[in-house]
């Protein structure tokens, strides 16, 4: 009984290791193991391109502008050193925050994401819902 155990608990991780690595998120730096939140992720998920990403985003209730969907990547340790990281292809940045370690971008695509997932201060990345101004109308900043 005592010796299996051990060989339950490593089939048990050899399981575990094995789902996260099947799947397309990327993973490793959030609190539940992946740095893009999951409805971001579907909006992109085996869309055909760019259009229909959007499309699928608009339809999820994300925003979206002429170049892609918006999202909010939320950084740790962030500098001006950084800021040409963050130019890659299929991403267009809005904004970038030292002081708040945000930056607000706009991505075209699944692979865009998987660059975005690669820089070193990016903590998580999640669907930019934007602030409200003045007039209430929720219009982004």
């Amino acid at each position: 009984m005592i010796h299996r155990f051990p060989i339950l608990c490593a089939a048990a991780l050899a399981l575990t290791v094995g789902c996260v690595a099947g799947s397309d998120a990327p993973t490793g730096k959030g609190k539940d193991g992946g740095v893009v939140q999951q409805r971001l992720l579907a909006a992109f998920r085996d869309a055909a391109d760019t259009a229909e990403a959007v499309r699928r985003a608009r339809e999820a209730g994300l925003r979206t502008d002429d170049h892609g969907i918006l999202v909010d990547i939320q950084t740790q340790g962030l500098t001006s050193d950084d800021r040409p990281s963050f130019d890659l292809e299929g991403v267009a940045i809005r904004h970038f925050s030292i002081r708040y370690e945000r930056v607000s971008a706009s991505v075209r695509d699944l692979s865009a994401l998987h660059r975005l997932v690669d820089i070193g201060v990016v903590r998580m990345i999640a669907p930019e819902y934007g602030a409200r101004d003045g007039s209430g109308d929720g219009t982004a900043y």
